[in-house]
């Protein structure tokens, strides 16, 4: 064995005598080999030739011969330039090397991915500076450097671009960045001479993909250098929209450019670049095409905003990274038309749908972390089109970030003359939440819902709306049963056809459903069909039972009558909450409030014939035929309701006879859904006599509902806010109730005046009889102050009833 490894150490020895050093010992074995190898051939073959005196054999040991020299010639260096070069390649081999290049790549991706708010680019620049300076030096000579160095500041001497200076270097540039791959000036040159030389527009994205590959070499090689991070950002940005949606784990290629355009705008302004190249760079952007230099300049604008947000900004920035990124274009849209109420999307989506799960959750925000947002930059064209959707604000997790973008490329605005940019919040919740929560919860949105509708507050149902839409859409959506059995509809369907009505059939069919309810809890029919067995209940003991009990159930909280009511509505709600666009559960909900809170009755009228309206405009047929059922079921629940067994008999037709207000006064909320309030369509004085005089709308003196919405003021303090003016005499206001509304402490502290617009219904004897906003000042306590007020006024009598509108001025 000894001696074996003696003769392999001599055989090494040898070849390293006979080959350049630069070869290491693979190369030097194989060279070794194919020479022992190639001179017995070609000996034996030219000893046969001699011997045979044969030609072929001759010309075979010629051949071979030859071929041994070509093959030596492609593996070794044979000129002191290519023994440096040959010596790079085997450093660039080495693990040192790709690991430091690896690195580097992980870091530069790191930045050019993150979201605003995410965004460390100081601490990934040092991080790119210290592996820098892991990399070993390379064995080129300083006279290889100067040369090429020469080379492309030569092409940049003159103060005009020398185009063809410039692709007569970049062939030399290019092979020399082969071997001298840690020259950063060199990379950059020879990204910017690909650039200068390449036309913006009739080239393949491939080959600004390359460029920008050239660049990102020379961020890797020196991070400190804006004209490399501008060089990215240009080439990125002119590969065009060929990837536009980009779905998968990357940012998308504007946020990219938007990241490299903040790193550059913050090194320029240390001064941390090459003048020649700084000003060559320069030339170029401002020779780009119109759309090209107006989509940089607005990303840069965005950038700098995004850098400085704790600076004064200049107004004329401002004002450009508001603008959109693609100019108007023609033709037509292959998309159908959207109605103009889908400007106000609001979008929510669980954490889960994002790919982050709960655990994932708590490793990027901590243990208490249910709520995130991500402020969305739509650029929308003038077909209502998102052409370029970015994270403004990130949520703080990519997943949630790239979740909210996969969406918003799905959103579409309504048509306009110009192109617009917008932000829109997308918001996470942690879907933990429980039902029971979620359903308390939605409670207190439908009332808010149903007030806003009543008081014509477009703005506040818009925000109501969305709001509604993104807690149902996260607790509900995909979460549907198997529905009932057909032995459970066959025995449900027997129950609910009685001979006779008895407190034993109602308590009978309203536990049999409650039971089923407790089995199928996530089913909205299941639910409007126990609220309406619990309404009929109540109305049955309501008509029939003794005046005593009627009073009882009035004013007892105890009472079951009472309890059935205020059952109903929950379940009503709850219905809702499952599925806010069923037009029969807001029907069932607003009857519920008929004693109590007329404002909420209107609003949740309108709001129902609001979505059937929708349903009859909608495009969609498989929506049309839910609403359809939906109408049918709200007809039903009409005339069981009230040709059957509704509240009191004098009462039949009350309803026909609001019904036909409301559609005549909500106009505006039930058929456009948007702008201002259109002016209120009163009934003729019979019909409007016939409504007061005939109807009790509420309880005196007003409901109790408005009771509690009315804070507790000190006399002293009612008015130390605003001043409030309501024109008394005018509308015919009796002294002794002439009670101004309080004026709230809270609400909008900028100078300037709101005003209420108030209908009132008055019977013959003066006395209000209902009393709703037909236009809202936009805030909710001054809406809310000026309606417990107008309960309280009393008006002069008169032979019949009559309506009288009154104006309410809150003026800080």
């Amino acid at each position: 064995m000894a001696a074996l490894a003696g003769l392999w150490q001599g055989i090494e020895w040898i070849g390293a005598q006979l080959w350049p050093a630069v070869l290491n010992g693979r190369e030097r074995g194989f060279l070794s080999g194919l020479w022992l190898a190639g001179s017995l051939m070609t000996g034996g073959m030219l000893y046969v030739a001699f011997r045979r005196r044969s030609f072929s054999y001759a010309a075979g040991g010629s051949l071979a011969a030859v071929s041994l020299l070509l093959l030596s010639y492609l593996n070794m260096p044979l000129t002191p330039e290519a023994e440096r070069r040959w010596l790079v390649g085997h450093q660039l081999e080495q693990s040192e090397w790709k690991e430091a290049t690896a690195y580097s790549g992980q870091q530069f991706d790191e930045l050019i991915q993150s979201f605003p708010g995410q965004l460390d680019e100081w601490r990934v620049l040092n991080a790119l500076e210290k592996n820098r300076e892991k990399f070993p030096p390379l064995g080129y000579s300083p006279q290889d450097s100067e040369h090429i160095t020469k080379l492309w500041t030569a092409a940049l001497q003159s103060p005009q671009p020398d185009t063809q200076a410039e692709i007569s270097a970049l062939s030399k540039m290019k092979d020399a960045t082969l071997w001298m791959p840690d020259q950063a000036e060199l990379w950059l040159a020879t990204g910017l001479f690909s650039l200068t030389i390449t036309p913006t527009s009739g080239i393949a994205p491939e080959s600004f993909g390359a460029i920008s590959q050239i660049f990102q070499s020379a961020i890797q090689s020196n991070p400190r250098d804006a004209d490399a991070w501008m060089g990215w950002a240009l080439a990125t940005l002119l590969v065009g929209d060929s990837e536009l949606p980009l779905y998968g784990s990357p940012a998308p290629r504007l946020q990219q450019v938007t990241n490299a355009l903040i790193v550059a705008g913050q090194l320029e302004k240390k001064g941390q670049y090459q003048p020649i190249i700084h000003r060559r760079l320069k030339q170029f952007i401002d020779a780009l095409p119109a759309k090209e230099k107006r989509e940089l300049d607005i990303l840069q604008a965005r950038a700098t905003l995004l850098v400085g947000s704790a600076e004064p900004f200049d107004p004329a920035v401002v004002e450009l990274a508001n603008q959109n990124l693609i100019p108007a274009s023609s033709g037509e849209s292959g998309r159908k038309p959207v109605a103009d109420s889908s400007i106000h999307i609001a979008s929510v989506a669980p954490f889960s749908r994002a790919g982050l799960s709960t655990d994932g959750v708590r490793r990027v925000f901590g243990k208490d972390k249910d709520y995130a947002t991500t402020m969305l930059s739509v650029d929308v064209d003038e077909r209502g089109e998102p052409v370029s959707v970015l994270p403004f604000v990130s949520s703080g997790a990519r997943e949630l970030d790239l979740s909210a973008i996969r969406l918003a490329y799905s959103w579409r605005f309504p048509a306009s003359n110009q192109p617009q940019h917008r932000f829109i919040p997308f918001d996470f919740v942690n879907t933990e939440l429980t039902s029971s929560m979620y359903l308390q919860l939605m409670q207190q949105h439908i009332a808010t819902l149903a007030n806003l509708v009543a008081r014509h507050d477009h703005a506040g149902l818009r925000q109501q709306e969305a709001l509604i839409r993104r807690l149902n859409g996260t607790v509900w959506v995909g979460k549907r049963n198997f529905g009932l059995k057909r032995d459970e509809v066959y025995e449900l369907n027997k129950m609910l056809m009685p001979k006779t009505l008895n407190d034993d059939y109602f308590t009978t069919t309203i536990n049999k459903i409650d039971s089923l309810v407790g089995k199928y809890n996530q089913s909205p029919e299941l639910l409007l069909l126990l609220a309406r067995q619990q309404m009929l209940y109540f109305s049955y003991g309501m008509r029939l039972k003794s005046a005593e009990k009627q009073k009882a159930a009035s004013s007892g909280v105890s009472n079951p009558w009472a309890h059935l009511l205020w059952d109903a509505r929950r379940n009503f709600g709850r219905a809702i909450a499952m599925d806010p666009k069923r037009a029969d559960a807001w029907y069932g909900w607003g009857l519920s409030w008929a004693d109590e809170d007329p404002e909420k009755l209107v609003g949740a009228l309108v709001y129902a014939q609001r979505l059937l309206h929708q349903a009859e405009t909608s495009q969609s047929t498989l929506y049309s035929e839910t609403m359809s059922q939906s109408e049918r079921a709200l007809e039903f629940l009409k005339l069981r309701l009230l040709l059957g067994m509704n509240l009191q008999h004098q009462r039949v037709g009350w309803l026909d006879i609001l019904s036909a207000r409301v559609s005549q006064n909500y106009q505006d909320m039930i058929s456009t859904g948007s702008g201002a309030p259109s002016q209120p369509a009163y009934m003729s004085q019979e019909q409007s006599s016939q409504l007061v005089e005939k109807v009790a709308i509420r309880p005196m003196p007003f409901p109790r509902s408005l009771e509690l919405q009315v804070p507790e003021v000190p006399q002293e303090k009612k008015y130390s806010a605003g001043i409030v003016s309501v024109s008394f005499e005018q509308a015919g206001i009796t002294q002794a109730t002439r009670t101004l509304p309080f004026f709230p402490d809270v609400g909008p502290q900028a100078a300037g005046e709101k005003t209420v617009v108030i209908d009132l219904d008055v019977s013959a004897q003066g006395k209000p009889q209902l009393v709703l906003i037909s236009s809202s000042s936009g805030v909710a306590l001054y809406d809310e102050a000026a309606l417990a007020a107008a309960w309280t006024w009393q008006f002069a009598k008169q032979p019949v009833g009559h309506l009288q509108r009154v104006t309410v001025s809150f003026r800080r």
